[in-house]
């Protein structure tokens, strides 16, 4: 039995380290680099649920809370990150916006400034 609990837990590492890596909160281990695919992340933390759904009444204490506070932890951070990425969001469509205005002004005056005053 001490086996197939190890393989519970193992299963819950794998499938939650591949959420926080898609959600930026631990590095990729190939690119060293912090990535964010939030589609993927979802999916890890949904089956998570579907997991603890489908094997319920087949855990002991122990798993359980573990997989709880898995799951937990992972839609807090996927909330947190998915804010952030709305937040960013916001601020490039703010800069393109100012960008797009400073753009529209120096032609406005680089038009003007070939023209004389009378």
């Amino acid at each position: 039995m001490e086996n197939k609990s190890n393989k519970f837990y193992e299963m819950v590492l794998f499938l939650s380290t591949i959420a926080f890596q898609s959600m930026g909160v631990l590095e990729n281990p190939i690119t060293k680099k912090a990535e964010t695919h939030l589609d993927v992340a979802q999916q890890m933390i949904d089956y998570l649920d579907m997991l603890k759904e489908k094997t319920y009444n087949n855990l002991d204490g122990k798993e359980l809370d573990a997989l709880n506070q898995t799951i937990y932890e992972l839609k807090v951070d996927f909330l947190r990150v998915q804010n952030e990425q709305k937040e960013k969001g916001e601020v490039k469509k703010n800069e393109s916006k100012e960008k797009e205005m400073n753009k529209k002004k120096k032609g406005t005056k680089s038009r003007n400034k070939g023209k004389k005053e009378e």
